[in-house]
């Protein structure tokens, strides 16, 4: 009876440590989003809008089925369009389904989460009720981590994870996530982006890397419209 009686006594004291643990490290994930989030001015607050957007990055994502099409067969290309496709379908699907409900960790935008009234919002934003794990760190980083593995070119390598890095602070800077959500889209992303790979290795085979043409068209096109977004900023913030 004593052993089994020091049993219990250990299982509850490392259930309650994990309880402290879990609980010291969502108290840092707040303060780390509150800390970004209260950086905020007025022309930050539209860049980041901006960068946080979907469809001001199409003629980055048009750039980089440019490249694959230079470099690689068609069936290989839009083998990996499908599955980029239906994956990051699947990854919002899963998360927006069953993932976030069971989770039930909320933006810390919402209005009803304990430092909702904290965070500083643009343009009235919030994003929806729950917020991990997010889906923008999980499509950013998916593509970013796909083009790595699949080209291994320094300076786009560079250009493409500072660019999902950029959003993903963006995401945070708007307040409706925290890091702990962006770390598990990015969880998500590298096991993800991982199996396309290794996929499509299977489907087109062996190849050069060394005579890939063409890489640093995304990385120009994605500074240009950093530029774009930096400018356009600048004149919303003088006109206001």
């Amino acid at each position: 009876m004593p052993s089994i009686l020091k049993l219990q006594v250990n299982h509850f004291s490392t259930i309650k440590m994990i309880e402290v643990l879990i609980e010291n490290i969502l108290n840092y994930d707040q303060h780390a989003l509150l800390a970004v989030n209260s950086l905020h001015n007025p022309y930050w607050d539209l860049f980041m809008f901006s960068v946080s957007g979907k469809l001001i990055w199409i003629p980055l994502y048009a750039s980089i089925l440019l490249l694959l099409l230079r470099n690689f067969s068609y069936k290989a290309v839009l083998f990996s369009l499908l599955t980029i496709g239906v994956m990051m379908l699947i990854t919002d699907t899963l998360t927006a389904q069953w993932i976030r409900p069971m989770i039930g960790r909320m933006r810390p935008s919402n209005l009803d989460c304990p430092i909702g009234h904290l965070v500083h919002t643009v343009n009235n934003y919030r994003g929806g009720a729950y917020g991990f794990p997010s889906n923008h760190a999980g499509n950013c980083f998916g593509l970013a981590f796909f083009i790595c593995f699949l080209l291994r070119k320094r300076w786009l390598s560079v250009f493409m994870i500072g660019w999902a890095a950029v959003v993903c602070y963006s995401r945070m800077y708007l307040g409706v996530h925290y890091p702990g959500d962006i770390l598990g889209g990015i969880t998500f992303a590298l096991i993800g982006s991982a199996l396309v790979y290794r996929t499509l290795l299977y489907i087109e085979g062996p190849y050069h890397r060394c005579q890939l043409k063409g890489t640093l068209i995304p990385v120009w096109v994605g500074l240009g419209i950093f530029a774009y977004i930096a400018i356009a900023s600048f004149v919303m913030y003088l006109m206001a």
